[in-house]
C-alpha cells in the first residue's frame, strides 16, 4: 500500500476516481494552484476552506498539500465521487483535517451539518455549459458536471458559507465571463481579480481564474494571462515553463482546455 508521503509526492497521480463518473482534470489543478498562490500571497493562514462540487476531492486535497495548516470540507451530491474523496483524503494522509459531505447544493436552503458564515475561503469549479448546448453526454453524472443552470446556486451557497470578507476562488469558461460576473455580483461578492488562461501564445483565453471577496467592492484587476503550451506545433502534452512554474502538477498529465 502506498504511504501518504509517496502519495503526496505522486499527486495527482494515483487518486481514486469512479470509472463511470466525471473525471477531474487540468481545470481543477489550475484552480488549486491559483488558490494556494493567492492564499500565500495574501498571508492567509491558518485557513478554513470549503469546496462546492468537490468530486473526488482533487482540488481541495491539492490545496491541503500546499497549505499544511488548512482545514477543509468538500461537498458533493454524487455518492461514488463522495466515497472516492474519502479514500483519497486517507490515501494522502490528510483525513484528520480534510472532510467530505454528501449533500445537494442546488437548494437555497441551509446545508445540514455545515455552519454558515464560517469559512475563510471557498473553491468552485462549476459546470460551464447551459442545458441544451453542446453535445450531451449519455452519462448523467458527466452531463451534470459539464452543463447546469445552477451557477447561481454555487455562488449563492459560497457567499452564505463564507465569513465577512472571505475569499472565493473559481475557474470558469472565458466565453461565460459575463454570466460569471453577474452571478458573483448577485451573490454579494466583489470581483477582485481575473487571470485569463489560453492554450498558446496569441490565442484568445479559454478559461478565467477568478478571485472574489464577500461584502467587498468589485475593484477588478485583470492580470497577465497564463499560457499553457509553447506553440501549436509542440505536442499537446508539452507545457509552457510559466504554466509549470504556476502549477507543477500539470506535468502529471496531458491536455488542453
Amino acid at each position: 500500500m502506498t504511504c501518504p508521503e509517496d502519495a503526496a509526492r505522486l499527486y495527482p497521480r494515483g487518486l481514486f476516481q469512479p470509472e463511470a463518473g466525471p473525471r477531474f482534470g487540468m481545470d481543477g489543478l489550475l484552480l488549486a494552484a491559483y488558490a494556494a498562490d493567492r492564499c500565500e500571497t495574501l498571508g492567509l493562514s491558518p485557513l478554513s476552506a470549503v469546496e462546492l462540487g468537490s468530486g473526488c476531492g482533487a482540488v481541495l486535497l491539492g490545496l491541503a498539500l500546499r497549505l499544511p495548516k488548512l482545514r477543509g470540507l468538500g461537498i458533493d451530491r454524487d455518492a461514488p465521487l463522495h466515497e472516492a474523496s474519502l479514500r483519497n483524503a486517507e490515501l494522502l494522509g490528510v483525513d484528520d483535517r480534510i472532510g467530505f459531505l454528501l449533500r445537494d447544493l442546488s437548494s437555497p436552503s441551509p446545508i445540514e451539518g455545515v455552519r454558515e458564515g464560517h469559512f475563510d475561503i471557498a473553491l468552485a469549479n462549476p459546470p460551464y455549459g447551459l442545458p441544451g448546448t453542446g453535445r450531451p453526454s449519455p452519462n448523467p453524472a458527466r452531463e451534470g458536471a459539464h452543463r447546469s443552470a445552477d451557477l447561481q446556486a454555487f455562488l449563492g451557497t459560497a457567499s452564505r458559507l463564507l465569513r465577512h470578507h472571505g475569499h472565493l476562488f473559481c475557474i470558469f469558461a472565458a466565453a461565460g465571463l459575463s454570466r460569471l460576473c453577474r452571478g458573483i455580483d448577485d451573490a454579494g461578492l466583489g470581483l477582485r481579480s481575473l487571470v485569463p488562461v489560453r492554450s498558446h501564445p496569441g490565442e484568445p483565453a479559454l478559461r478565467v481564474l477568478a478571485h472574489a471577496r464577500k461584502d467587498a467592492a468589485s475593484d477588478t484587476r485583470i492580470e497577465a494571462g497564463l499560457t499553457l503550451h509553447p506553440t501549436p506545433e509542440h505536442p499537446t502534452g508539452e507545457w509552457h515553463p510559466d504554466a509549470l512554474a504556476f502549477c507543477p502538477w500539470l506535468a502529471a498529465g496531458k491536455g488542453t482546455p
